[in-house]
């Protein structure tokens, strides 16, 4: 990095791609550091690429409101978005402010918007080694429901959201929440589906006693009840056939 120097805020301009990664502070974050950076100095610079700001946001925000310039510095014009997103947020990833969940999600932010690998993007975000939480995070993202609530943003920000009535922080729960909803939604299509075309069974039974064999056998476990099975019946219970052919 190059030599740090101070910056009018008025001038900086934001690269929207690593500056939008994070979610803004709390009013109570944020005055927070408004006070520390009003009683002392602004100890970490905002990081500048190509003149365009990747981290610093609420630093430039405070130094306008304060009157005050904003310490800046310069990085290799040539470092990679996947690089240049890790420098800007090395304080946000050893952050102990942050739930596990919220480390999954910026991890499969990760790989969807910077073209990590899931391994990479969970060593960089701090997660266990093994976790499969960022599978749980691209489950929700490629379902419907998951899509509909916004569910990713509402637990990327630490909120707490209900789901088929089940209230969660957590990655995991919410898509159990949400796979047994979908799976709930199956049956209930397969049920239709299979009332849709209800088959009358004693239709397809040629004899009375394939008929009395056929009901005893559905109070046996285990034993399907078809058309594979109706034709093995009827293959041993043959019905008679009259003069011309045709069973009676």
């Amino acid at each position: 990095m190059g030599k740090e120097y101070w910056l009018d805020p008025s001038d900086v301009k934001f690269d929207s791609k690593m500056s939008g990664f994070n979610e803004q502070k709390t009013p109570e974050e944020y005055e927070a550091l408004k006070y520390q950076i009003r009683r002392g100095v602004q100890e970490d610079p905002i990081l500048i690429r190509n003149g365009l700001c990747g981290d610093g946001v609420h630093r430039t925000r405070i130094a306008k409101e304060l009157g005050r310039k904003v310490l800046a510095v310069d990085v290799d014009p040539e470092l990679s978005d996947k690089d240049f997103i890790l420098r800007c947020n090395k304080n946000t990833f050893a952050s102990r402010n942050l739930s596990a969940t919220q480390k999954a999600i910026k991890a499969y932010r990760l790989t969807t918007e910077f073209g990590y690998s899931d391994a990479e993007a969970i060593k960089n975000a701090g997660l266990p080694k093994g976790t499969k939480s960022i599978g749980y995070v691209r489950t929700i993202a490629n379902s419907q429901m998951g899509k509909d609530l916004d569910v990713l943003h509402v637990l990327e920000q630490g909120n707490s959201i209900t789901i088929n009535g089940k209230v969660t922080k957590s990655i995991d729960n919410a898509k159990r929440a949400i796979k047994l909803y979908e799976e709930a939604e199956l049956r209930a299509k397969v049920d239709e589906s299979m009332e849709r075309v209800r088959v009358d069974y004693n239709e397809h039974l040629t004899t009375e006693t394939g008929k009395d064999l056929f009901w005893a056998m559905q109070k046996l476990e285990k034993l399907p009840r078809n058309l594979k099975l109706i034709e093995l019946i009827n293959t041993i219970y043959k019905a008679p056939k009259d003069a011309e052919g045709d069973i009676e």
